[in-house]
């Protein structure tokens, strides 16, 4: 009796073993049965492309990219074996016989399919046939649609697939046969195992870290550090992993101010590094470090901290615990550069849980006095006030930015704490500069400090509290400012400060009545009545009868 392929599959498909058997009786040959086309599609503008050049999504392998300048279309045919149907149908017993007359478990979806119902069973006896944990496969079929309806499909291997659902034992499994690892998919597997955090399934991945990509560990490290949860810290931070890795994470986990984790890392012998430090170490193992890297503008951080840059920008990490503000220009950063990267898009650690950590470790003595001046500057210098007064209180000074600014690589424009001011500090900043400028010192507030389009009224107001030492570039500038801002406190000062004339004053009075601001006019006319004699009110008063 003659059989079609298709009856053939719809036998498989029943998962009807008994009339699988008769057709190898009457003569089919299983292992002749080709794969059977599911779906055809023509939908243009994609292309497979190597496994080596496939591009990370979220850390789930994207099998397709998308060629949007071609006009040219590519046919993309979908099948499946034999084996898949058996899987799908969840008889062991016929997949076993399939097996048993030489059906290929390597080129087949089957060991993908047994992950994705969880069948331990059926995955076992697939791994005993050989098949390939690492064999990435469309992760399913679509639905057949009319027209242009196909756009790509994501491809992922089992290994992967057990990670994502935490399937334990299916994981040990397909770890446990090193021959059969790949570096690329063990790589991808274990990012999504960090991701999902299940400690059983990361302690099979640390058994195979030969199998990691360059900097693997490090990122998967920074995303066991963001969950917060002891155990996992332990776990990933004391398993004999290399200096470099862990180096590389130190500076995310005193961001998260993870205190744990810093202790793990830092209790082994390492410390933060410099900017020029980093760069050391770049030049003289010359890798190439995920993360750490000028933010492009053109792009957003989640597309540019998956990709690795041979130019690196590698910053300071003790910034990672103090530079919070990143508003203003380069040039009013106080002695900071930008910062920047990979880090610098994790959300930032409140103080409170900082300075904890900063108690914690120098409790341990992991924090020398140096250590304490240089995070003293920085705290100061990105405007994280209430790190800087609790880092005074555990006897923190600089009487010397230089050298420290040096370290920062802004030492040619800081010499002294009243360089770390800038037009965007906070007001706690402003305060808090000019409660600790020396006696000879002065605060020196340029044209830029006065832009109408900024609102730094209050900023402005409390360095105005400390007038002795403050020195106005251009007061007419000032004037102006606080008059477009209605802001009759700055007025005040600025009067104090003799900057308000019986001509200036008649002006701003003229330009008030005009534009409808009643209390300034109130104030300014008060103003120029207390303070100017008669004479000089009247003599304004005829100027302004001729020139009307």
């Amino acid at each position: 009796m003659s059989y079609t392929n298709e009856d053939i599959f719809c036998a498989v498909r029943d998962g009807d073993l008994e009339k699988v058997r008769r057709m190898v009786k009457d003569g089919v040959e299983l292992s002749q049965v080709p794969e059977r086309e599911v779906i055809r599609s023509s939908r243009g503008y994609v292309f497979e492309i190597d496994p080596a050049e496939r591009t990370e999504t979220n850390h789930l392998r994207q099998g397709f990219n998308f060629e949007t300048h071609s006009t040219a279309r590519t046919e993309m045919v979908f099948t499946e074996s034999l084996l898949d149907c058996a899987v799908q149908a969840g008889s062991t017993s016929l997949v076993e016989y399939l097996l048993e007359h030489n059906c290929d478990a390597v080129k087949s979806r089957a060991l993908y399919l047994a992950t994705a119902a969880a069948n331990t069973e059926m995955i076992k006896i697939l791994i005993a046939a050989k098949a390939e944990p690492c064999r990435q496969v469309y992760n399913k079929f679509p639905q057949h649609k009319e027209g242009f309806w196909y756009e790509g499909v994501k491809l992922q291997s089992p290994l992967e697939l057990a990670a994502e659902t935490s399937q334990e034992e299916a994981a040990a499994l397909f770890l446990g046969d090193k021959e059969a690892l790949t570096e690329d998919n063990v790589s991808a597997a274990f990012m999504i195992a960090a991701a999902v955090g299940n400690e059983a399934i990361l302690r099979s991945f640390l058994d195979c870290r030969e199998f990691f990509g360059e900097n693997v560990f490090s990122k998967a490290a920074e995303k066991i550090i963001s969950k917060s949860q002891p155990a996992l810290n332990r776990l990933f931070l004391t398993c004999g992993a290399d200096v470099d890795p862990l180096s590389r994470c130190l500076a995310y986990a005193m961001r998260t101010a993870d205190t744990e984790a810093v202790r793990l890392i830092m209790a082994q012998g390492i410390r933060p590094k410099s900017t020029m430090e980093w760069k050391t170490v770049k030049s003289a193992s010359k890798f190439v470090i995920w993360g750490r890297i000028m933010a492009d503008k053109r792009k957003s951080p989640e597309n540019f901290q998956y990709h690795k840059f041979e130019n690196n920008f590698f910053d300071d990490d003790y910034k990672y615990i103090s530079w919070t503000k990143s508003g203003g220009s380069d040039q009013f950063r106080g002695g900071v550069n930008t910062f920047s990267g990979y880090y610098g898009t994790a959300e930032q650690a409140p103080a409170a849980k900082r300075i904890e950590m900063i108690h914690v470790l120098a409790a341990e003595k992991l924090l020398d006095a140096e250590d304490f001046s240089y995070l003293y500057y920085l705290a100061v210098a990105g405007d994280d006030i209430s790190l800087a007064e609790e880092l005074e209180k555990m006897g923190a000074a600089v009487t010397d930015f230089e050298p420290y600014a040096q370290r920062a690589e802004r030492g040619k424009t800081v010499k002294s704490i009243s360089d770390l001011a800038h037009p965007a500090m906070s007001k706690e900043k402003a305060a808090f500069i000019c409660r600790h400028l020396s006696e000879d010192e002065e605060m020196i507030l340029r044209d830029n400090y006065f832009d109408p389009e900024a609102d730094r009224t209050e900023m402005l107001l409390t360095v105005l509290d400390y007038s002795a030492q403050v020195q106005i570039s251009d007061s007419e500038k000032a004037l102006a400012y606080f008059y477009a801002k209605d802001s009759l406190a700055g007025m005040e000062k600025m009067a104090k400060m003799g900057a308000l004339t019986s001509k200036n004053t008649a002006e701003y009075i003229r330009k008030s009545v005009e534009e409808g601001k009643i209390e300034l006019t109130a104030w300014l006319m008060d103003y120029r009545n207390k303070n100017f004699a008669q004479a000089e009110i009247d003599e304004e008063a005829e100027r302004d009868i001729w020139e009307l």
